[in-house]
């Protein structure tokens, strides 16, 4: 009996080995169930004998053991099935991080294209819907050269193609009398009927390959009904493979596939990537055209890798755990309570194993919503102000060319105010536009600029993104050299630059230099291009004491999608921009970088000799003058660092007999007051200004005087401490954009 139950362990022991050691691409569970129980009850069979043999109580024990052999299966089953779970959900969010590019380049280069091409709207306009043939060609060639998607554009006047260009190669795609062709012109006719883009296609091309088909209408005015007179129509061929090319060579080991002809969304057919993408659980995404949208599917390129991590050593601990308790049971078969206990703890071990694995996905989840937050609030965190002092000149300026309407018209009066309003307008579309170019590529609009005033200006805006703990500081040696750029796009790239060095930096306790030095003569590797350059350059440097990087991750950094930040920190897309900026005008980049010591990113721009941009003198009259006219009586004192947001004050207060004194410096304001207290009746400050913000200003004026009331206003309501409004001594806050008919009526209060 002995030798029996010897054997049967054995024999149990030798099945369940191929068990333990299971390929990595075979479920256990569903295929391999049925032979590794009956393995389990080998081993019972022999562990009952020989304890049989000691011990006759043997049915308890074959009870035990068959319970045992359940719930150790029920175990690896559970924490398989977890893990499995939890590392899928761990693919998707990486592969939803980088969809998010993927979408955002589809959607921007269609929208750049549609936009370039507009320009021959423009110019049609422009020789009053005269264009000559060779004009045309002239403006479409530039526009062809521009974005090599482009590749066919042709004007319908009333419908009948009368410019095209090149002359040859798809007249069948693009048509030639839309009013005679019944497939051309349904799109033509939505076209002009909802006075919208429509994109037909992807159609086939007679040389090969597929295209989209844009229909872009040319009114010509606008009648009292608001019904548009059409010139006709403009048509344009942008060639998807070429659209999609840098999603073929980008190395994201991704699966993208697109459905949605016409744009026709699920329901149209596939015309970039496999069927198969569709069926494979895919994320689904939607790409919203001028007309339609297409549906995009995407999965990892080898499929979704489900198998849990540290398998065969969970199998291994489990079997070991089933082995133990085994062995318990057939020491304690006689003790029914001593059992009952360990049934007891081995249920409750099982359960708090559950509870261990939920609380691990819920802080995942967490820690992926807290990176979600942390990075949209850098990027509201970084336009709110501005935008909101935007929003305060539009709206302000409007309302007082509604009370100069009200009043009586004063042409002068209400065309100032329109200008101002424009400028506002101006300058909001400049800053979408500098969000625009991280997201995707724009055209480079380069003038003569002395760098040292777009320094200056970003260094202000450093102290908004950078934490206290680390020290900003500055190294510059050349303060005559210019460069051409767009100075916008250099202060883009000094941001994008910074951000890097601050996220390198270990625990923010560091410091970032940024330096100005002209080299002469200087003979330099670029690693973004790889070409050897030789000349003079302005260098441009940012550097910091982080933890650098290594060799391998220098030969990757300029690769798009590549970064070394973690997931939810950065797209990988921000070297990639910084190289077209700077390629667009003939600079190169050299970055040096030791291992746990720091990184130096110079930024070569070439020196020109060209003069600057001459600007008109601003007509603004200077706070200096300004005050020499100031009568003696009461009156408001207003302080914003926004010469358009202080004007506005000064307009509206005036308008309503109130005498105003408006100053641009915090610091101009705070002497003036010193002086002239007694004049002063009321304030009104903005909070973030320059080198005297808005609470230490209130301080001080609070020292020597506690009784005039001040009203705060600030476009970064959401962010400010409230509860020292009281401490420093507010009278008031208003959010910006302020109201102009409310703070006039608050004014009138206090005086």
């Amino acid at each position: 009996m002995l030798l029996t139950g010897a054997g049967l362990v054995v024999t149990g022991a030798f099945l369940i080995l191929p068990h333990i050691q299971i390929d990595s691409f075979v479920d256990f569970v569903n295929l391999h169930l049925l032979p590794f129980l009956w393995a389990l009850v080998l081993l019972c069979a022999g562990l009952a004998i020989i304890h049989s043999y000691i011990n006759a109580d043997t049915v308890k024990v074959w009870i035990m053991s068959i319970i045992f052999s359940i719930i150790a299966l029920a175990m690896v089953h559970v924490i398989e099935r977890m893990l499995i779970q939890h590392s899928v959900e761990q693919q998707k969010v990486t592969i939803a991080n980088k969809s998010t590019t993927i979408l955002g380049y589809i959607q921007g280069t269609i929208a750049a294209d549609l936009l370039l091409a507009k320009t021959m709207v423009n110019s049609l306009k422009a020789s009053d819907y005269r264009l000559s043939q060779e004009i045309f060609s002239q403006v479409a060639e530039t526009i062809m050269a521009t974005s090599s998607r482009i590749s066919h554009i042709a004007l319908a006047e009333d419908l009948v193609v009368s410019h095209v260009y090149p002359m040859m190669g798809n007249e069948k795609a693009i048509g030639l009398n839309y009013r005679m062709d019944p497939q051309q012109l349904p799109s033509v006719q939505k076209a002009l009927d909802e006075n919208e883009v429509i994109l037909a296609g992807p159609v086939n091309l007679i040389q090969g390959g597929m295209a989209l088909i844009g229909r872009i209408p040319i009114p010509m005015f606008e009648d009292a009904s608001g019904n548009n007179d059409f010139w006709g129509i403009m048509s344009i061929i942008i060639d998807t493979e070429m659209m999609m090319a840098p999603l073929s060579k980008s190395n994201t080991q991704l699966q993208v596939s697109i459905r949605g002809r016409d744009g026709l969304g699920q329901y149209g057919g596939i015309f970039y990537g496999q069927a198969s993408t569709f069926d494979d659980h895919p994320l689904l995404y939607d790409i919203e055209l001028p007309s339609g949208n297409w549906q995009v599917a995407v999965t990892p390129i080898s499929g979704w890798y489900e198998k849990a991590p540290y398998i065969i050593e969970l199998r291994v601990a489990i079997f070991l755990i089933w082995l133990m308790m085994i062995i318990f049971t057939l020491i304690r078969a006689g003790n029914d309570k001593k059992t009952n206990v360990s049934m007891s703890s081995l249920q409750t071990e099982l359960e708090d194993s559950k509870q261990l694995s939920k609380m691990l996905q819920q802080e995942d989840k967490a820690k992926l919503q807290a990176q979600k937050l942390e990075a949209l609030g850098q990027l509201t965190g970084g336009i709110a102000h501005d935008f909101n002092n935007i929003l305060a000149v539009i709206t302000g300026y409007a309302e007082l060319s509604e009370m100069t309407l009200r009043t009586g018209v004063n042409n002068e009066k209400l065309g100032s105010n329109l200008k101002e309003i424009i400028k506002a307008g101006n300058r909001a579309k400049t800053l979408v536009s500098q969000m625009l170019t991280f997201s995707r590529g724009k055209d480079i609009k380069a003038e003569v600029i002395e760098p040292l005033s777009v320094l200056q200006e970003t260094l202000q805006m450093m102290h908004a993104i950078l934490p206290t703990s680390i020290k900003l500081e500055t190294d510059y040696t050349d303060f005559e050299s210019r460069i051409k750029i767009d100075p916008v796009q250099l202060q883009q790239v000094l941001i994008n630059m910074v951000v890097n060095a601050r996220d390198a930096i270990p625990h923010s306790q560091g410091k970032i230099t940024i330096g100005c030095h002209l080299l002469t003569n200087y003979n330099g590797h670029c690693m973004s291009c790889n070409n050897s350059f030789s000349g003079d350059y302005l260098c441009v440097s940012v550097s910091d004491n982080g933890q650098g990087i290594s060799q391998e991750q220098l030969n990757k950094i300029f690769d798009p999608f590549f970064t070394t930040k973690s997931v939810g920190k950065g797209t990988g897309m921000g070297l990639s921009v910084v190289h077209g900026i700077l390629h667009g005008v003939n600079g190169h980049i050299i970055i040096e970088s030791t291992k746990n010591v720091g990184t130096s990113v110079k930024l070569l721009l070439a020196v020109t000799d060209e003069p600057l941009k001459v600007t008109k003198p601003s007509a603004t009259t200077t706070n200096d003058d300004f005050i020499a006219n100031i009568e003696t009586n009461k009156r408001v004192m207003v302080v914003d660092d926004e010469v358009p947001i202080t004007q506005l004050y000064e307009d509206v207060f005036e308008a309503e007999g109130i005498q105003t004194v408006i100053f641009n410096s915090s610091e101009l304001a705070l002497d003036y007051f010193l002086q002239h207290q007694d004049d002063i009746a009321v304030i009104i400050t903005d909070y973030t200004m320059p080198k005297l913000n808005g609470t230490d200003f209130i301080r001080a004026i609070r020292r020597k005087n506690d009784q005039v009331p001040i009203i705060l206003c600030s476009g970064n309501a959401d962010v400010l401490d409230r509860e020292i409004f009281d401490e420093i001594g507010v009278t008031k806050f208003l959010a910006k954009p302020v109201n102009l008919m409310e703070i006039s009526k608050l004014v009138s209060s206090f005086l």
